[in-house]
């Protein structure tokens, strides 16, 4: 059956990106400090909240004050955040900490404010984060050490939610570990596919070679995934920082519809990349979900084997999930729940293919703004 194909497919995909997940080295804690310097890129739009976490994150960093500067992007922020980075660059003057202002409103306000701040910046290499995840203390030195010693002019590294209660909070982890199995493992097999903006450094003199965001700034989102795009476009080392247990934490989405708006906003993305493994994976990601919700229909309208055999599909898919995501949890260095997994993988299918049909349309909403595919 044409079904059970693709999840033999689904499932030796998985076993290749589980072996380059396996085959990524961890870079030692104990790497000595280089003499790169970098401009730490935040965007911020109505942060208050989240800055505190952040903020101390920073003063935390392992690496000499002299070798970075700080740029902050406020991004039209109607609550108390570009005065709590007032306070913050009073408090801490031996800091280079600068707060620059977007006022006009963006189809791709997070790309324009990176704009900004790289235009502004005085090194030569750009770090970005978001402003709502908490650094570990070897960040800058993960980035020198690839930069030094692999001649890497991208550096990413792993991205993961903070533990949360609640089955919203564990669908999410599971969802996001997933994607960050994605980047490890196919940065171990030779072809990173994913990365995220919220742990990443580039050399600018590069980024600026290769254009920027120029051809990209009608897109709101993808102020990773075009850059990633276009370093591997043009052959430019990329490298890989990894420190057991150290990867950036982030603050998981506190409702269904934050998260349901922010992976259609990633999947919409998809669609303006060149054609290659992104989209394959994608669709084959969508085709095994689909199918065991169209088997389940099958078997209610016409032969009841039909969910039967969904069942068992199902089953062989949440052995090869779970061997997958184990393995990139351990990798990471972040705990893993397997029967917690299993009620997200009862929800996965129906959240993956709406997920597709929504980022099929003109639009979403994020933040509270509407924006265009």
């Amino acid at each position: 059956m044409i079904a059970i194909s693709f999840f033999i497919l689904y499932a030796l995909v998985l076993i290749w990106l589980r072996h380059g997940v396996n085959q990524v080295k961890y870079r030692s804690k104990t790497s000595k400090t280089s003499s790169i310097r970098f401009s730490i890129c935040i965007p911020m739009h109505n942060e208050a909240k989240n800055l505190p976490g952040l903020l101390k994150s920073i003063l935390d960093l392992d690496y000499p004050q002299e070798l970075y500067e700080i740029i902050f992007i406020n991004d039209r922020s109607t609550d108390e955040t570009a005065s709590i980075i007032t306070s913050f660059k009073k408090e801490n003057p031996n800091h280079n900490i600068r707060l620059l202002h977007q006022e006009k409103a963006q189809q791709a306000p997070k790309k324009e404010a990176l704009i900004l701040a790289i235009n502004a910046s005085q090194f030569s290499y750009i770090a970005t984060t978001d402003a709502d995840v908490l650094l570990p203390k070897s960040w800058l030195k993960g980035f020198a050490h690839e930069i030094s010693m692999n001649k890497a002019k991208l550096v990413v590294g792993p991205v993961t939610y903070l533990a949360g209660e609640g089955f919203l909070n564990q669908f999410q982890a599971h969802d996001y570990l997933s994607l960050q199995g994605v980047s490890l493992g196919s940065f171990g097999g030779g072809s990173i596919l994913f990365c995220s903006a919220a742990n990443m450094a580039y050399c600018k003199d590069s980024f600026l070679a290769l254009g920027g965001f120029k051809n990209n700034l009608h897109i709101s989102s993808g102020d990773d995934t075009f850059v990633l795009e276009k370093f591997k476009t043009s052959g430019l080392p990329i490298g890989y920082s990894l420190v057991y247990a150290e990867p950036v934490f982030t603050y998981p989405l506190k409702s269904w519809r934050d998260l349901f708006m922010q992976r259609v906003r990633w999947a919409a993305k998809n669609t303006h990349l060149n054609f290659g493994w992104n989209q394959l994976i994608g669709a084959l990601v969508f085709i095994v979900n689909a199918s065991l919700l169209i088997l389940l229909i099958l078997g209610g309208l016409f032969k009841i084997s039909y969910i039967f055999l969904s069942g068992g599909l199902w089953v062989f898919k949440l052995l090869v999930d779970m061997a997958f995501l184990r393995a990139t949890a351990k990798k990471i260095g972040v705990p893993f729940c397997s029967h917690k997994f299993i009620f997200s993988a009862l929800v996965y299918p129906f959240f993956v293919v709406l997920i597709f049909l929504f980022s099929l349309k003109g639009g979403f909403n994020w933040k509270g703004k509407y924006y265009k595919r």
